[in-house]
């Protein structure tokens, strides 16, 4: 059962984003009808035709690459993300965005392992969300070693992607890590992890909204 807590915390998230849609319709979390918000415009990855194209041939297939498998430049691959409560509502409403800094420079950081993505947020995980992703590749860069001479300067040099190996030295834990420059080239498909149950709802019937309203 939901705890008072994080049932409080809900609330206040949900409606502080009041002013992004109207609230049209309520789903059951804890026993009480809580508004379900429909996203008031297209979320940020929904525009790239041309990057979404193979998902509408009849043979499309996910692919998931094992973490020391070379990517292909162009292709579609699951990953994961693991965030807050709070960030992953924003970026099922909204897209993600590219953060300022890094290890690899500017960029929406992700992985196909989803033991990485559970390491985040680093902070307290009583709220974590881990989010499955499709994303685009486009054309990739291996980053396998500290100080390589375009680990933060890949786009710059026409790639879309920024791809470090596991067990090659650039991450402490060893485990495989991307970063993708353009937010438009990764598409929030599913709720991997969440807390309980009725949040876990909450966020799949949200996702499902926004998709409906591209």
């Amino acid at each position: 059962m939901i705890t008072f807590l994080l049932w409080e915390r809900l609330q206040e998230l949900i409606f502080r984003n009041e002013t992004l849609g109207m609230f049209l319709e309520g789903v059951q979390l804890a026993g009480e009808s809580l508004p379900l918000q429909i996203c008031s415009e297209k979320m940020a990855w929904a525009c790239g035709e041309d990057i979404w194209e193979a998902e509408s041939l009849p043979n499309f297939r996910e692919i998931l690459l094992r973490s020391n498998d070379k990517p292909r430049n162009g292709k579609i691959y699951v990953m994961y993300h693991g965030t807050t409560l709070e960030a992953a509502i924003q970026i099922i409403q909204n897209g993600f965005k590219r953060s300022r800094d890094g290890m690899l420079g500017k960029g929406v950081y992700v992985s196909r392992d989803i033991d990485k993505a559970a390491r985040y947020p680093l902070e307290d995980r009583w709220d974590q969300v881990v989010l499955k992703l499709r994303v685009n590749v486009g054309r990739v860069k291996m980053i396998d070693h500290q100080n390589h001479p375009l680990q933060k300067r890949w786009h710059q040099e026409g790639y879309d992607t920024a791809w470090v190996p596991e067990y090659c030295g650039m991450v402490s834990s060893g485990l495989e890590e991307d970063c993708i420059w353009d937010p438009e080239r990764i598409k929030v498909v599913g709720i991997v992890r969440s807390p309980p149950f009725s949040v876990h709802n909450y966020l799949k019937n949200l996702l499902m909204r926004c998709e409906d309203d591209e």
